[in-house]
């Protein structure tokens, strides 16, 4: 549905990705368990209090609960892991610049999508009038988006509708970007329990 440029109520815009690009940052292919420092076998930072993340999530510290977060980017705003989460403890809060921008992103959440389909949801609350959730393939730029309006302290689901779709030409990586879209500088933007998963039917159906 295109958005709506009337003036009126924000709708939910499921059309193409615009301009706007995932931060350049990488994630490390290991990570470090606390304690001893050695590397895990597993995708999951594990510091020992960590809420581990359901293996067939592929999103790294999809609840923020992990001490250490180098997975996530922040970028056009300020970011802060903070307590009382969708799920879990902690949350990821941004706050706008001065233009009325937060990302919230991370790259490489799959590494090779073989030309499969994958789905994505996370949850989200705040001031910002609309958060836009991306998946975005590389180096193609194929991807899917999706707009919704926010409540200002209620948790949210975006998309509402369902899951965000996406399948990729064979031998490219996904991204994944959630930002503030029409908003002022200081809105904030709370996010928390991103998911993205494969999707063996192609309906997103699994969870």
């Amino acid at each position: 549905m295109p958005g709506n440029d009337g003036g009126e109520e924000p709708v939910i815009d499921a059309g193409r990705l615009d301009g706007g690009q995932v931060d350049a940052g990488k994630r490390d292919a290991g990570f470090v368990d606390s304690g001893t420092p050695k590397l895990d076998a597993g995708p999951i930072i594990d510091p020992g209090n960590c809420l581990r993340t359901p293996p067939w999530n592929k999103v790294v510290n999809a609840g923020f609960e992990c001490a250490a977060n180098t997975a996530w980017n922040v970028s056009n705003g300020i970011g802060t892991v903070v307590d009382g989460g969708h799920s879990g403890g902690k949350a990821m809060h941004a706050v706008t610049n001065a233009q009325g921008e937060a990302r919230v992103g991370q790259d490489t959440v799959v590494a090779d999508t073989d030309g499969k389909t994958y789905c994505a949801q996370v949850w989200a609350y705040g001031s910002s009038p609309i958060v836009r959730l991306e998946v975005r393939a590389t180096p193609s730029g194929a991807g899917t988006a999706s707009s919704s309006p926010l409540a200002s302290e209620s948790w949210i689901k975006v998309p509402p509708g369902g899951p965000l779709r996406v399948t990729s030409p064979r031998g490219e990586s996904l991204s994944l970007l959630v930002l503030t879209q029409l908003a002022d500088a200081g809105a904030t933007l709370v996010v928390d329990d991103f998911e993205l998963w494969l999707s063996p039917s192609g309906l997103c159906d699994e969870h």
